[in-house]
């Protein structure tokens, strides 16, 4: 039921309600003396009460005739992911709040088992560099750990132009979000590589 309908069912049985309870006090029934009539809080709460009975009895009954046409046409309950097309731009984007929730659950990690652990931090890089561990699979794990921190950092950045209202045609959305990924990408490699790490 629509939003004026409602309206107008609830200003007829108010005033059908209101001329009931002009009758049931002996009083003339026209619409101005019911409506000038004094109400006690009680009555106002009866009334408003069983107005608002009805208008939800009504909702329920219109929500569940919906329902039942929707599964006579076996249509979905409610659409998910798995209906639309994932495109660059939704891959940004999560990519964007994945790397944000990864991020955040490794500091706490990481810093409650710090916390936790009897020996200081400079003891197991000692003991990680002990287990002799190919170059190759270390400066991969360095470029997992440290590739989500950068991307954050400058897709952060595009968040904030948003923010101030730029870059919000399709074209640019697009344009920047390759920037992004290849600057974090360039940026990793480089911070990864760096002479002297180990």
């Amino acid at each position: 039921m629509s939003l004026l309908r409602l309206s107008r069912a609830f200003v007829g049985k108010q005033s059908a309600l209101l001329m009931a309870s002009g009758a049931r006090l002996n009083t003339p029934t026209s619409t101005a003396v019911v409506l000038s009539k004094r109400w006690t809080q009680t009555e106002a709460t009866e009334v408003n009460s069983t107005i608002s009975e009805k208008i939800r009895e009504e909702s329920m009954a219109e929500k569940h005739a919906y329902w039942k046409r929707q599964l006579a046409n076996q249509r979905p309950m409610s659409p998910f992911l798995g209906v639309y097309n994932l495109g660059i731009v939704s891959a940004f984007s999560l990519t964007f709040r994945i790397s944000g929730v990864a991020l955040y659950s490794a500091l706490m990690t990481t810093s409650c088992a710090y916390a936790a652990l009897p020996y200081d931090f400079p003891f197991y890089i000692a003991f990680i560099k002990s287990l002799g561990i190919p170059a190759f699979v270390f400066t991969a794990c360095k470029l997992i750990i440290t590739w989500p921190f950068i991307y954050h950092i400058c897709n952060g950045v595009r968040h904030l132009a948003w923010d101030a209202g730029l870059g919000f045609p399709i074209s640019t959305v697009y344009k920047t979000g390759y920037f992004v990924t290849t600057l974090a990408t360039l940026i990793a490699l480089w911070a990864v590589s760096w002479p002297g790490q180990a």
